[in-house]
């Protein structure tokens, strides 16, 4: 691990964990690897996981983990770069740098992502809104179930988890 430096006093040092990604590629996704990986990080981002100067897993590091080519995670964090996401700090690594200020809502653009794919692929196998929503309810109420009074961080991580689950 790698100190972050401070952007106000260079000789600041400020350690940082690097948090560990949770998730994997679907292979048989219709979505192109890059844009899956680039969509769980800023999941991770959006949903707190990951929090203003954490410190992204090193390329090599990720794309080993994922089974991917390094180029992948390079474009994905080039992105998320331009994105405003994330920052590159050179001879250190990439650190989360969420500007809440962008335009738009990024929940609400990743919610309208997921959500239009499970539509269009529940319509695609024939279900109707009817179904789509009967579905939704009850991994609602299991959620519930599941929640209990587990705290705040165990319903991020459910909701994370259900938001993951409709994808088909």
């Amino acid at each position: 691990m790698r100190p972050l430096l401070a952007e106000g006093n260079k000789k600041e040092n400020v350690m940082k964990d690097i948090k560990p990604f949770d998730f994997k590629i679907d292979a048989k996704s219709p979505l192109p690897v890059y844009e899956q990986v680039k969509q769980e990080i800023k999941l991770m981002i959006i949903s707190g996981y990951l929090e203003e100067g954490d410190r992204l897993m090193p390329i090599r590091e990720l794309a080993k983990m994922l089974l991917v080519n390094t180029n992948t995670i390079v474009k994905v964090y080039y992105q998320l770069d331009i994105e405003g996401y994330i920052a590159s700090q050179p001879g250190t690594g990439y650190f989360v740098k969420f500007e809440a200020r962008r335009k738009g809502d990024p929940k609400q653009e990743i919610f309208e992502q997921i959500t239009g794919g499970y539509i269009s692929k529940a319509l695609k196998l024939g279900y109707s809104l009817t179904d789509m929503s009967a579905e939704l309810e009850r991994r609602n109420k299991k959620s519930s179930r599941e929640k209990g009074t587990t705290g705040k961080k165990k319903e991020k991580d459910l909701n994370k988890k259900n938001l993951r689950s409709i994808q088909l």
